[in-house]
């Protein structure tokens, strides 16, 4: 019974058009990097923030450089 269900299943078209899709959206691809820490660096600026300062009326604006190693994944702030 169970092949006969298996086989009607596959040729059934509302069973194939109706069935649950299992994506695969691919493999992620191996990480190269350096094996000597800190002889290439990834930078990124982020942020524009607003600080209220409690003696200033005048709000300071602010921005991060954000460094990290590839080859560690240690970053610096």
């Amino acid at each position: 019974m169970s092949k006969d269900i298996t086989n009607f299943t596959k040729t059934c078209k509302e069973c194939q058009v109706f069935k649950r899709q299992r994506k695969h959206y691919g493999i992620l691809p191996p990480k190269i990097h350096d094996l000597h820490p800190w002889n290439e660096v990834c930078a990124d600026l982020i942020g524009h923030w607003c600080i209220q300062t409690t003696d200033k009326d005048t709000p300071i604006s602010l921005l991060a450089l954000a460094i990290i190693d590839p080859a560690t994944s240690v970053y610096w702030p």
